[in-house]
């Protein structure tokens, strides 16, 4: 297995950890699939690099309302049959963990405090405004040697200060405590170049799609 399929699989596995889904099962050929059970989002399926024709083969067999399909794949050259939705670019992302236990953690801004919840498979840290308000949050889901990080969020009356930066060393420190090596993430375009300012490397581009699910 190569690394960014490496990658992607452990991503899902620790993605499901995050989210209290079950773990995903392989289909085969590097298929891998999550039943995720939320209305709009049944199914997420897994997909390594494979060529635009075997994509889009894959696609028309499992299509069905409510299902997700995420692949190590440009979306711009992806052509999919019709009734999928092809999503925005996003960026499979990975860092290195060493040192991280070392490492100080950036300040957090005065006011605030930082919660942590370990779980078997998962860790969270919450940023706790001075009255008590969540301002923050994020999650790591343990899955080998990586973390994966996921639902990185800051409340719009938090921003620019600091927070999720916070939040994501000490998940990244408690991590590599718990065995990780390495920090694996998807981003958003957005995301992707706050990510990078604080030293993650894009692996692969990553395209979505889904079939919508009648409300």
């Amino acid at each position: 297995m190569n690394h960014c399929n490496e990658l992607l699989v452990d991503w899902g596995r620790g993605w499901a950890a995050s989210r209290g889904t079950a773990a995903p099962l392989p289909l085969g050929d590097g298929a891998w699939r999550i039943e995720v059970g939320l209305a709009g989002h049944r199914w997420r399926d897994l997909l390594p690099a494979w060529g635009g024709e075997r994509l889009f083969a894959w696609a028309e067999r499992v299509a069905a309302p409510g299902m997700w399909i995420k692949a190590l794949a440009d979306p711009a050259t992806l052509c999919l049959p019709a009734g999928w939705q092809i999503q925005a670019t996003e960026y499979l992302m990975n860092t290195p963990l060493a040192g991280a236990i070392n490492a100080p953690l950036p300040s957090l801004a005065s006011g605030y405090r930082a919660d942590w919840l370990h779980e078997t498979a998962a860790i969270e840290c919450r940023v706790l405004a001075a009255d008590g308000q969540l301002a923050a949050s994020a999650r790591a889901g343990l899955a080998g040697a990586h973390a994966v990080f996921d639902q990185v969020v800051t409340h719009e009356a938090h921003r620019r200060r600091g927070l999720a930066r916070h939040a994501m060393a000490g998940l990244g420190r408690a991590a590599q405590l718990r065995g990780a090596r390495e920090g694996v993430l998807v981003a958003t375009e957005d995301g992707r170049a706050l990510y990078a300012a604080q030293g993650w490397h894009v692996a692969s581009l990553m395209a979505a799609a889904c079939v919508a699910e009648p409300d």
